[in-house]
């Protein structure tokens, strides 16, 4: 079950949070009554909101605090609020004569920047970085309670940085949660993180794929070429390798059977693994025509 303000830490986030230790209801702005059921609805239609409308994409601790507080307000006195070791970490003042150095959890959300926010970075490559990214964002919890849930929202936020689309939506918590036990506590799974890394595998595709399949599909070219310039070649080798496979089969016009929808589909299953637009040359879209063509024969 999603951690939630109004009922408290989980076991699992009091586990790894010495300042959650104790009984719930001792913490701030949590709340035992009838309005609980309504708050976990406000929050799931306010994540919605958030889809639409994000906060500012610093990817910062000041990011994760934005979601926390908008997912939270009305709901709990603490929205937004780090908890007391946070903060007081946070605003330790250099010793004198010393020069101010980055707080160690400042470090880690810059550690995370600097090895997902880079270009053309390859869908392996993000799947083992954003695994790394959500134990490490795990084992340091800001909240007293709703980490589970802001914590999720920034991980798609950091996927739409990276130029990536992470859909958790269809992730149970209970699944999401024993991802995260694994990998710091799972045998061989510890470290490696093979049932977390599996689950943001399944669940994201590059932007560009999806620009892809969008422009193909309605034909419209102009909005994915000027988002992704890349594509502007890959769309002219597209469009010349279709036209020489033609539509097969008159019965097969315009269905998944035609050599053109099959060689669309070999095109979007290779932007899906992230391969790089520039890689997919005239003479690798030639190969998939002649390979639909023999299928014909």
């Amino acid at each position: 079950m999603a951690e939630d303000p109004s009922s408290g830490p989980s076991k699992f986030t009091r586990a790894v949070n010495p300042d959650l230790q104790g009984a719930p209801g001792n913490r701030p702005g949590i709340k035992h009554d009838s309005a609980a059921k309504e708050g976990r609805g406000a929050t799931i239609a306010r994540s919605y909101e958030l889809k639409s409308s994000p906060v500012e994409q610093t990817f910062d601790i000041r990011h994760v605090q934005q979601i926390h507080e908008h997912l939270y307000k009305g709901i709990s006195r603490s929205a937004g609020e780090l908890t007391a070791s946070v903060a007081a970490s946070l605003s330790k003042a250099p010793a004198p004569g010393q020069q101010s150095e980055r707080n160690e959890l400042e470090q880690m959300y810059e550690g995370i920047r600097s090895r997902l926010l880079v270009p053309k970075l390859g869908k392996e490559a993000f799947v083992s970085e954003m695994a790394k990214a959500s134990r490490d964002l795990h084992s340091k919890p800001l909240f007293y309670a709703g980490n589970e849930k802001a914590f999720q929202i920034f991980m798609t936020d950091l996927a739409h940085g990276a130029r990536y689309h992470l859909d958790l939506s269809k992730v149970s918590m209970h699944d999401w949660q024993e991802a995260h036990h694994r990998m710091n506590h799972g045998g061989r799974d510890a470290g490696d993180g093979v049932m977390l890394r599996s689950i943001i595998r399944e669940n994201s595709r590059p932007l560009r794929a999806l620009e892809f399949e969008s422009a193909v599909y309605y034909d419209y070219r102009r909005g994915a070429i000027r988002e992704f310039p890349e594509l502007g070649r890959l769309f002219k080798a597209f469009d010349e390798a279709t036209k020489q496979a033609g539509f097969g089969k008159e019965e097969d016009r315009g269905t998944m059977k035609s050599p053109a929808y099959r060689i669309f589909r070999s095109v979007q299953n290779r932007l899906n693994e992230g391969m790089d637009p520039d890689s997919m040359t005239d003479q690798a879209l030639s190969r998939m025509m002649e390979v639909q063509r023999s299928r014909e024969r």
